[in-house]
């Protein structure tokens, strides 16, 4: 496993285990966890590699395209791009607890296909490998109360089931891709 997804690996394994010590309400805020915690890991064990957010990964003619997180190494080059979906449980838009307006999740906050898709996360961290953009690709989209969990993955693809220790939100399921060099990323893992 290369030292960037053994970095990923330990931050990710921070988000799984105080995800019920946060609240999210966005999908910057999780972006915001995994980085602070994989921004943690290289610090403290004095790694050649940074994290960014919105990492630009190629140029188009009007803009670049970015990567929510993006592991660099020393030499600048992304060796691995995450690409983050986040859709809140829908049970947090109801009284007597809501914390989010109702009509931001109707029907939901992400889309499953299209641009700006869950698919079209998959599709761009397989495109990132294709391209030799980075090393590896992965795709997370976490589903806090398992609105998409009925539908079928798509190729590439896995559902992962955490249970989550919360009085709210008990059960969490992850859409996990991974492409290139992720050998030791097993989804069944995590």
């Amino acid at each position: 496993m290369t030292l960037a997804n053994q970095t990923f690996m330990k931050g990710f394994d921070e988000l799984k285990k105080n995800y019920a010590r946060h609240t999210f309400y966005t999908e910057r805020d999780i972006e915001w966890l995994l980085q602070t915690s994989i921004w943690s890991v290289i610090k403290t064990e004095s790694l050649p590699l940074e994290i960014y957010n919105n990492f630009p990964m190629y140029k188009k003619p009007r803009r670049s395209i970015t990567t929510d997180l993006a592991i660099i190494s020393a030499n600048g080059k992304a060796e691995t791009a995450i690409e983050l979906k986040y859709e809140p449980d829908h049970r947090r838009g109801q009284k007597p607890n809501r914390d989010i307006w109702p009509t931001k999740l109707g029907p939901s906050v992400v889309f499953w296909s299209g641009e700006g898709s869950v698919e079209k996360d998959i599709l761009r961290a397989k495109e990132y490998v294709d391209r030799g953009i980075c090393r590896t690709g992965i795709s997370i989209f976490i589903d806090e109360g398992q609105l998409f969990r009925h539908r079928h993955p798509f190729i590439g693809s896995k559902w992962v089931d955490w249970t989550i220790d919360d009085s709210q939100i008990s059960e969490v399921s992850l859409l996990f891709a991974v492409f290139g060099d992720g050998k030791g990323l097993d989804p069944l893992y995590l």
